[in-house]
């Protein structure tokens, strides 16, 4: 969920529409794939996924550093789409107890 939120406000600053735009939602949606598939929610997961998907495929005119593999994340976002890796009730308790560590920052370029 942390995630969703941090690129909602990058989404925001640039102007929520646009190719930029579309790929910081590609991100949000992605991130939203990932609560889905926590809470157990195999459509939700899905639908969020093929939305994720299709943001992330149009043209790109920014620079992330560190480097975003694009073509990685539309894979990951295929494979969640076509079977959504919904968690048991024990491995969702152990993802509650230890947390994801963030990966440091983010710095966008035009």
């Amino acid at each position: 969920w942390e995630a969703h939120e941090a690129w909602e406000h990058v989404w925001i600053a640039l102007g929520r529409f646009g190719d930029a735009a579309d790929h910081i939602k590609g991100l949000i949606k992605l991130a939203a794939a990932g609560v889905k598939c926590l809470e157990g929610n195999t459509r939700g997961a899905t639908r969020h996924a093929n939305r994720a998907l299709e943001l992330l495929s149009g043209p790109l005119r920014l620079t992330f550093e560190p480097r975003l593999d694009w073509n990685q994340l539309q894979e990951w976002a295929r494979s969640i789409a076509a079977v959504p890796p919904v968690l048991a009730e024990e491995e969702l308790e152990a993802c509650r107890s230890g947390g994801v560590p963030v990966l440091g920052q983010l710095t966008i370029t035009d």
